[in-house]
């Protein structure tokens, strides 16, 4: 897995978390 992947995952991981926290 190259970094550039991970860091991608990781920031679209963060912006839905963001919005469940919006959310709710």
């Amino acid at each position: 897995m190259t970094l550039m992947i991970m860091l991608k995952s990781f920031l679209y991981f963060c912006l839905i978390f963001n919005q469940i926290d919006i959310s709710h």
